[in-house]
């Protein structure tokens, strides 16, 4: 079972990693899956999904909240909320 790792860069991407079951041994550049954008201020929350897999959900301060589903290659939120 490989682990993932969600990282805030910058206040408004989000880099996801998976980590090895053996743990990290190398650098994991090599190792991300993906860099995801769509929101235009710093991120408050990214969470995952609690049951599903693949799903995570992030909440900006541009008053969006992104939704995300890693099986697909995608970049931006599947669906973006806003007021």
């Amino acid at each position: 079972m490989w682990l993932k790792l969600v990282r805030v860069v910058n206040g408004d991407q989000v880099k996801i990693w998976r980590i090895p079951p053996d743990g990290i041994v190398k650098d994991l550049d090599s190792e991300r899956i993906v860099e995801l954008s769509g929101h235009t201020k710093r991120l408050g929350h990214c969470e995952w999904h609690p049951t599903a897999d693949n799903i995570l959900l992030s909440v900006a301060y541009d008053l969006k909240v992104g939704l995300y589903t890693l099986s697909v290659a995608v970049k931006s939120p599947v669906h973006c909320f806003s007021s």
